[in-house]
């Protein structure tokens, strides 16, 4: 049995399927990264909005036994409202790693 020619076109066919097939793994390798970098972020903003949660529902300051005013509660539960917002957004992102993620929102005042 006579072996296949080893033509230019051939080689070039070749060298292209090669390309797309590590170009590939290399963009699952990312997404397989971003992934973990993702639920951290969200675990910490969920940790952050529990932690505004509790401080509101005892009526204190945030990490501290020291009682809040009630203008200190209203902006320890628009924090909370904030975390929540990013911990589902990073959810989000965990789960759709491909997808792109908007730049955070800033703090609200």
């Amino acid at each position: 049995m006579r072996l296949p020619r080893f033509t230019t076109i051939r080689l070039m066919v070749l060298v292209a399927v090669v390309g797309l097939v590590l170009a590939t793994g290399i963009g699952v390798n990312r997404l397989w990264q971003r992934r973990p970098a993702y639920v951290r972020l969200a675990l910490k903003h969920n940790w952050r909005e529990q932690e505004l949660r509790y401080a509101v529902s005892e009526g204190r300051e945030f990490r501290s036994s020291v009682a809040a005013t009630p203008a200190r509660i209203a902006e320890m539960r628009r924090l909370a409202e904030h975390e929540a917002t990013l911990a589902h957004k990073y959810l989000h992102a965990a789960r759709y790693p491909w997808l792109p993620v908007s730049p955070d929102p800033p703090e609200p005042k």
